[in-house]
This record gives structure tokens, C-alpha cells and sequence, in this order.
């Protein structure tokens, strides 16, 4: 029940408040010059307030997902909260006011249009008008469930204005909507039968079924304890903010990234992730110390979702599909990291060959340049570790798919620097250690490896069962 009245709440903010507002309050809908101006301008409260107003239309958003998820299943609603949804907030209604005006919408002043899904505004070609996103999707879906379940039929009582206001939506079905959600033929069919029905223009909704319905407790006793301490609690905040330490944080990305690479990070204005494969690795780690030699990668640019050769590495017909990687540990390099799993030593990888092995020719490698290890979006990537003890067992890592974005090339086009993402191979939390790989965008679905670290655990680890 509280989450019903928190998202008709944020559902109510967002049809009741103007268009107007979210274009001139906010940098939705404004250039990077015109947004640059404005934070310069703006003063502290009306940052504040800009960014209350979008943080505010993304929640509302959400909460129209959310409750369309709860109208899924109104035949699984108890009788209090079925009467709160359709008779206390009348969410029907709402989601009527919503397809009449929505504000996920937005006719820019040259005529071109723009369309909010998955958390982002973006520019729509007229051709795609028609064509229905997520967002757009979430109340039509919402206003089927609620017109053809036979539990919300019972319980919602139509008057002459309900029904008035429901049948405004008719307009809207038509055959590109009944293609792309053919669900809405129901509430077709609805609306049809409910136009030519004579409803008591007497009747309202005056017989309750319920004479006592359960009331939220948690924000009414909420507001009710703190409402006179609104100053007190903003001056707490204030002071809490000004007494945070962001080393913490910072530590914490030092776990996983030193300032080995941070140039390279920085020059192309990626972001560095974390990526970990939830494979077990049957491994074994010795217990003595152990100073490492090499690491072999073996990347297969297998695309294990499409089973197709995707890339070239070089100017042959022959699409290289396997490529080992042979990097030489810098002992020098060597760093002390303390991370929440234990100690860590940190070491920088220097690429020494690279061999094709479907290249090979007379059990013979073929050398290439160093600069071309080029890595697809689906790729196997294998790494063995090496030590200088021949006693000591090598350790095997693996990452069974990279799934590297395919889409940063479109938004990174005026951009001279390549955008760059971060994989691991391995998974630290079993304390084997992992190689960490830089990957620079070389177009839409290919990458070149940058630089390569290996960190390993300071207290080798238990044997991980096979």
C-alpha cells in the first residue's frame, strides 16, 4: 500500500505539472552553449532546484513502470488495496490523463521530435513517430489490465464521468497501435461496448463494499514525527556533507586500477569497468611466494552468439578467428595494493608477440605488430599465468565472453580519442588474481587491446575444487 500511494503520488506530480517547466527548468531540451550559460548564472538554489526537477521526472517515470506491474496482477490484490488502486487514487483515470498528454513527449520548436525511453531523451525521425517505446507502452498496458480483468471490473464503478473521460482514449487505437500491441484489442472491443451503455447519470460510487480499509502507517507517522524538524535536519545534512571523505572511495578504485593506466584513461575519456565472470576456475594456488614470468592470452574472437567470423587482423584474406598474446610480467612495475579481499601485488604487462594460430605455417608463428591485437564484442579471452619456478603450477583465467558495447562509436564520432572500456579475466573473489585489459574502440564492433595488469593475491589461495 505504501508503494501504490508513493507512485500515484509521483504519478499526480507528473500530470499535473506543465510542459513548460521541464523545458525551461531543466537541461533536457537545451544545447551544451545553453547549458554551459546557465550553470554559470544559476545560483545555488536554482541548481538545486534544476536537478530536484530531474531527478523528480526520471522517479515519476519509473513509478508509471512500476504500477503498470502492479495492475499485471490485480487479480492477486487484496480487496483494501484493489479499492485503493481504482477507487482512492482512480489510477485508471490517471493513466488516461497520461496517453492524453504525455510527458514522455517533446515537439522541439524546429519541428523535430523527441522521445524519453530507458532513462534518456532522444531525437526521433518522423518516420518513427508512429512506433511505440517502452515508456509510451507502460499505460496502455497498465489500462488493459484494468478494463478487461474481470477482478478490476467488478470493483470499478463507472459513472457518467469516468466513462466519459475513459472513452477519450478511443481515438487513439488505431490499426499502428493494434499492430505493435495487440493486446489493445480488448480494450477496443471495451470501449466499443462501454460507448453505447446508458450509465444512471445518479450513480456514484457511493456504496463502498468497505466500511474499514487498512491506511498507510509509515509516512503518516514519518511526517508526523519529523514535520517540526525540517530545519534541524537540513542543518544535519549540511554538515554531514561537509564532513565526507572521499578517500574511502577512492581506495576502493585503487583496488582494481592504479595510475598505471590512468593516462591512457583520461586521453580517451572512457571509463574504466569491471567486468567478472561468475566461472569457476579448477585451479590450484601454490603456497609458496611466487614472482610471475609471463602471461599467455589466448583471445578467440569466436561470436558465440552469432557462431560468425567478425573480424580481420591484418591485410590477408584470411579472417583470424584465435590469437595468443604473449605479455612479459615488468617486475619492476611491482605495487602493494590493499584491497577488501586481502593484499595484492600489481604488475604491469608488456606485450612481447602475438601468434595467429590460424596463421601458422609449418609449425611456424607468424609474427604480427604488437599494435594489432584487435578484440570483437563477443570474444573468449583465456589467460595463463606463468612463474619462475618450473615447480609452480600455472594459474588459468578465464572470461567466456567480453560483451563489449557496440554503440559507443555513434556517440564518441566528433571525438579524436578512441573510447576505451576495461575487462577482467578471472574472478577476484577467488583469490587467484585476475589480468585486467584496456580495450580502445577501433569502429562499431571491434576493439584493440591497450594496456594489460595482473594482480595477484599476496596469501595464495585455497584449492578451488574442480
Amino acid at each position: 500500500m505504501e508503494v501504490v500511494d508513493y507512485c500515484m503520488r509521483k504519478i499526480t506530480w507528473l500530470i499535473q505539472t506543465p510542459r513548460d517547466v521541464f523545458r525551461t527548468q531543466t537541461t533536457f531540451h537545451k544545447s551544451g552553449q545553453d547549458i554551459v550559460r546557465e550553470l554559470d548564472t544559476a545560483s545555488r538554489a536554482d541548481e538545486l532546484r534544476r536537478q530536484w526537477l530531474e531527478l523528480e521526472f526520471r522517479v515519476s517515470v519509473q513509478c508509471v513502470t512500476i504500477l503498470r506491474y502492479i495492475c499485471e496482477r490485480v487479480h492477486l490484490l487484496s480487496l483494501n488495496l484493489l479499492s485503493r488502486v481504482l477507487d482512492k487514487h482512480d489510477a485508471l483515470l490517471s493513466f488516461v490523463a497520461l496517453l492524453e498528454n504525455p510527458p514522455w513527449t517533446y515537439k522541439a520548436p524546429d519541428n523535430t521530435w523527441k522521445k524519453f525511453d530507458h532513462q534518456k531523451w532522444t531525437q526521433v525521425a518522423p518516420c518513427d513517430l508512429l512506433q511505440i517505446t517502452t515508456t509510451e507502452a507502460q499505460p496502455w498496458i497498465a489500462l488493459y489490465f484494468l478494463v478487461c480483468s474481470k477482478a478490476a471490473r467488478d470493483q470499478y464503478q463507472l459513472t457518467s464521468f469516468r466513462k466519459n473521460q475513459v472513452l477519450r482514449v478511443r481515438k487513439y487505437l488505431n490499426d499502428v497501435m493494434l499492430d505493435q500491441l495487440p493486446l489493445l484489442a480488448d480494450v477496443q472491443r471495451f470501449l466499443d461496448e462501454l460507448a453505447i451503455v446508458q450509465l444512471n447519470p445518479n450513480a456514484v460510487s457511493a456504496a463502498a463494499k468497505l466500511v474499514m480499509e487498512v491506511v498507510p502507517v509509515i509516512r503518516t507517522a514519518l511526517v508526523r514525527e519529523y514535520r517540526a524538524q525540517y530545519t534541524q535536519l537540513g542543518v544535519a545534512y549540511l554538515d554531514a556533507c561537509a564532513s565526507i571523505n572521499r578517500q574511502d572511495d577512492m581506495k576502493t578504485l585503487a583496488d582494481v586500477y592504479n595510475m598505471d593506466g590512468l593516462d591512457d584513461l583520461l586521453d580517451s575519456g572512457g571509463g574504466a569497468t569491471s567486468f567478472s565472470t561468475d566461472q569457476n576456475q579448477p585451479n590450484q594456488m601454490p603456497p609458496a611466494k611466487r614472482s610471475p614470468l609471463s602471461v599467455n592470452l589466448v583471445i578467440s574472437n569466436h561470436d558465440h552468439h552469432h557462431m560468425q567470423k567478425i573480424i580481420a587482423l591484418d591485410d590477408s584474406n584470411c579472417d583470424s578467428v584465435e590469437q595468443s598474446v604473449i605479455c612479459d610480467v615488468v617486475l619492476s612495475s611491482e605495487t602493494v595494493v590493499d584491497t577488501t579481499d586481502g593484499k595484492y601485488f600489481r604488475y604491469a604487462l608488456q606485450r612481447r608477440r602475438e601468434v595467429d594460430s590460424t596463421m601458422l605455417q609449418d609449425h611456424e608463428p607468424h609474427q604480427q605488430d604488437v599494435d594489432s591485437v584487435v578484440v570483437a564484442t563477443h570474444a573468449h579471452v583465456h589467460a595463463t599465468v606463468a612463474f619462475d619456478d618450473n615447480q609452480m603450477p600455472p594459474i588459468h583465467l578465464a572470461n567466456p565472453d567480453v560483451n563489449l558495447p557496440v554503440d559507443m562509436i555513434s556517440n564518441n564520432q566528433k571525438s579524436t580519442a578512441k573510447p576505451v572500456v576495461w575487462r577482467q579475466v578471472g574472478v577476484l573473489d577467488l583469490g587467484q588474481g585476475v589480468v585486467q585489459m584496456q580495450l580502445k574502440l577501433l569502429d562499431t564492433n571491434r576493439y584493440e587491446v591497450g594496456s594489460v595488469f595482473l594482480s595477484i593475491p599476496a596469501t595464495p589461495a585455497a584449492a578451488v575444487p574442480s
